[in-house]
């Protein structure tokens, strides 16, 4: 079933150009849940999204939402089985949880710009090598990192406050790059 305001992007007419970068008609204003490339395509331009999950067995490209700069909501990330990295390079508040979780062939999650988080959980993902998170200030709820066999870099440098309960289960090897004991 297609989501209402796919349905209205359709009616209006596509998409406009404003400096080159397609725009929708209309951003959703419900949280989205997409499980198809065409869904996420559906999204370019959108600067805001009051929540979004992401999941699905289909090939994924986050390409669409370069221009992503703020979820009201949770943003939500798995499970999938064919997204290689999870990058979201404008991203720079989720007023929500952040979840990364069972992402079968994700080496990487990537957020340069991110500097708040209602709650951080990247969890079983067995592929995930790197996490840069490197503006990363402030995660008002839990700081979660659990079941990541292959995970070898985190950087979380400039983590100042976890509000809640911290578990980071990261393999001996990994250099992790935050102050782990940061707390409200």
């Amino acid at each position: 079933m297609r989501a209402p305001w796919l349905v209205g992007l359709a009616l209006v007419g596509g998409a406009c150009q404003h400096g080159g970068a397609a725009r929708p008609a209309v951003c959703p204003t419900a949280p989205v849940v997409v499980t198809a490339q065409e869904q996420l395509a559906a999204l370019a331009g959108c600067p805001r999204l009051p929540g979004l999950t992401v999941r699905g067995a289909a090939p994924f490209d986050l390409a669409p939402l370069a221009e992503l700069t703020a979820v009201d909501g949770d943003l939500i990330i798995g499970p999938t089985f064919a997204l290689s990295t999870i990058g979201l390079p404008a991203l720079t508040t989720v007023g929500g949880r952040v979840v990364i979780a069972a992402n079968g062939a994700a080496t990487g999650l990537f957020a340069p710009r991110l500097v708040t988080a209602g709650a951080l959980e990247v969890r079983d993902d067995l592929s995930v090598v790197t996490v840069s998170l490197p503006q990363l200030g402030a995660v008002a709820g839990d700081l979660t990192f659990a079941r990541l066999p292959a995970l070898e870099w985190v950087d979380l440098s400039s983590l100042a406050t976890v509000g809640g309960a911290r578990t980071v289960e990261v393999p001996a090897a990994a250099t992790w790059l935050a102050p782990v004991a940061a707390g409200p």
